[in-house]
């Protein structure tokens, strides 16, 4: 998911951080209580996040909004 409108998901997070970010983590966080011994979960991304490093002093990006920097 990349360049989207502004769109809010759950408790506010921006929809770009939480789907490709949170929800790979929600995803593994299930998976692993099944997930057989010696087994690996593997995520891959790409290159986008290149464009923006991660705003840690407004992590929901509640202020101003660039599709591209999200």
């Amino acid at each position: 998911m990349m360049a989207t409108p502004e769109t809010r998901i759950g408790d506010g997070w921006e929809a770009q951080l939480a789907t490709n970010h949170l929800g790979h983590f929600a995803l593994v966080d299930r998976l692993w209580p099944v997930a057989a011994d010696g087994a690996r979960i593997v995520s891959v991304s790409s290159r986008g996040h290149d464009f923006s490093g991660v705003r840690w002093d407004d992590v929901r990006l509640t202020g101003s909004y660039d599709t591209w920097l999200a």
